[in-house]
């Protein structure tokens, strides 16, 4: 009998309730899930968690694999998997991912304090053997011992993607095969003022993010504001409106990033770009969003130039800081206008085979150890 493998797979906690309700033994699913999926087999476990909170809630058997192989088109394939619910939790006793972050290779496999959020980004996501156990034999402790933990605002409504009213996983491929053009940086040097810069990454940012299927949101402020002639608000993908699962206050720390990367009503990743101190301004909200919304697992992003990381680095490490549950020196990730431009030539020709790990390539720790 082959090895048991692993697959997390993530809910909304609408959608995890729902497919309970629908029976809790059959997924249906398509387009990127369906080709990620390609190696899951009968006997393999899924671990289900919900994004918007970031908690393991259950494990699943799969005892039935069952694909369309005759459609030639990603979008519209289909995987039916037949399932037996081994461990059912909800969304109040569900196991937060930060308790068992420090004892999950999976989580540190890239190196850097955000690698565990990609866990938590997309379903089926191969799980090594022995951090697979370590989640069961964890949730099976949970389910003896049940404790009920508050929920963070309206963050148990956020629905991945991957995952429709009904329970079942549907993925649409947004990027697949489709080249975005590139932000006009000269990559020789820098390409004007301050706020020239900082309107260049900030429109090299919503590029990305639609490349990589995401919707985009830049603040009031910068909606009028062209680059290539055209106004950011009218770029392809950007909102003109903004609903998200979170509470008041948090929404509002949101609201006035930068720039925002989407999911439905989930915020994927948040970048602060200078621009007349905005970098520093936006960290005090970034710290009250992270006592607002402990369980967050958005990655925050501070983009300046090079000679600006020096005092962020200094900054974010404030001592005032160190007390929050999630310092803002783990939730937070530096990006130079550097690395930016060394990145735009190599985007060119593999904006169609990018993942949302590419931040994770350009970015570097802020913490006090690593930021040297």
């Amino acid at each position: 009998m082959s090895e048991r493998k692993y697959w997390f797979v993530p809910f909304s906690g609408e959608g995890w309730q729902a497919f309970f309700d629908a029976g809790g033994h059959s997924l249906v699913f398509g387009g990127q899930s369906a080709r990620r999926s390609a190696d899951v087999r009968p006997g393999d476990y899924l671990l289900c968690g919900l994004m918007g909170i970031a908690r393991f809630v259950g494990v699943l058997n799969v005892l039935d694999v069952k694909r369309d192989d005759r459609l030639a088109d990603l979008q519209s394939g289909r995987c039916r998997l037949t399932l037996k619910p081994l461990i059912q939790l909800t969304a109040e006793t569900g196991l937060p991912a930060v308790e068992l972050k420090s004892r999950l290779g999976c989580f540190h496999a890239s190196g850097h304090p955000h690698g565990w959020m990609e866990c938590f980004w997309r379903a089926f996501i191969p799980w090594a053997a022995r951090d697979g156990e370590k989640v069961v034999a964890a949730l099976l402790k949970v389910r003896q011992h049940p404790v009920k933990r508050p929920l963070g605002g309206g963050a148990l409504s956020a629905r991945p993607q991957a995952c429709d009213a009904a329970g079942r996983l549907v993925t649409t491929v947004h990027a697949g095969g489709a080249c975005v053009a590139a932000v006009p940086f000269t990559a020789a040097g820098d390409p004007g003022p301050v706020e020239g810069r900082q309107r260049l990454v900030q429109a090299f940012f919503l590029k990305l993010g639609r490349a990589l299927g995401f919707d985009t949101w830049i603040p009031a402020r910068n909606r009028q504001c062209k680059v290539g002639g055209r106004p950011l608000g009218m770029w392809p993908g950007v909102r003109s409106g903004l609903q998200l699962a979170v509470p008041g206050m948090a929404r509002r720390v949101l609201e006035n990033m930068d720039v925002l990367w989407l999911e439905n009503r989930q915020a994927q990743a948040a970048f602060a770009i200078e621009g007349n101190g905005t970098v520093l301004a936006a960290l005090q909200d970034i710290a009250d969003f992270l006592v607002l919304q402990p369980d967050t697992c958005i990655p925050f992003y501070l983009v300046a130039p090079d000679g600006r990381r020096p005092d962020v680095i200094r900054q974010i490490n404030r001592a005032a800081f160190a007390p929050l549950p999630l310092p803002p020196a783990i939730a937070c990730r530096f990006i130079s206008f550097r690395a930016i431009y060394r990145t735009i030539s190599r985007l060119r020709e593999e904006m169609p085979r990018l993942t949302p790990t590419i931040l994770l390539e350009i970015s570097e720790s802020c913490e006090p150890a690593e930021a040297v």
